[in-house]
């Protein structure tokens, strides 16, 4: 398996990478075999795509973070991971709008 990224965005797993955040390839969420078969299973719906993985992506890093060290403990709320659902609706909305679009 492999993951790439070309940052001229000329193929739809790129434009996929670049909206869910994938971008660092030293440390790759998805392989390009995943991203591939999601689309295919979408219809090349890049919007629908980036907000499916997008989920699973949330899915791993969302809630509530801690950190101890020693005596200290830290506990805060993932604003973040609000923020990047929200996003990901938003991308889906887009995603449903196109697949009207093509239908039309």
């Amino acid at each position: 398996m492999a993951a790439t990224y070309d940052p001229l965005l000329p193929t739809e797993k790129d434009w996929v990478r670049h909206l869910i955040g994938d971008i660092d390839m030293v440390r790759p969420v998805f392989q390009d075999e995943e991203i591939v078969a999601t689309l295919t299973s979408l219809n090349e719906n890049r919007n629908e795509t980036a907000y499916t993985l997008g989920l699973m992506l949330y899915t791993k890093t969302s809630g509530l973070v801690s950190k101890q060290v020693g005596d200290l403990k830290l506990t805060y709320k993932d604003d973040y991971g609000k923020a990047y659902l929200e996003y990901l609706n938003r991308l889906r909305r887009g995603g449903k709008r196109m697949a009207v679009l093509r239908n039309v």
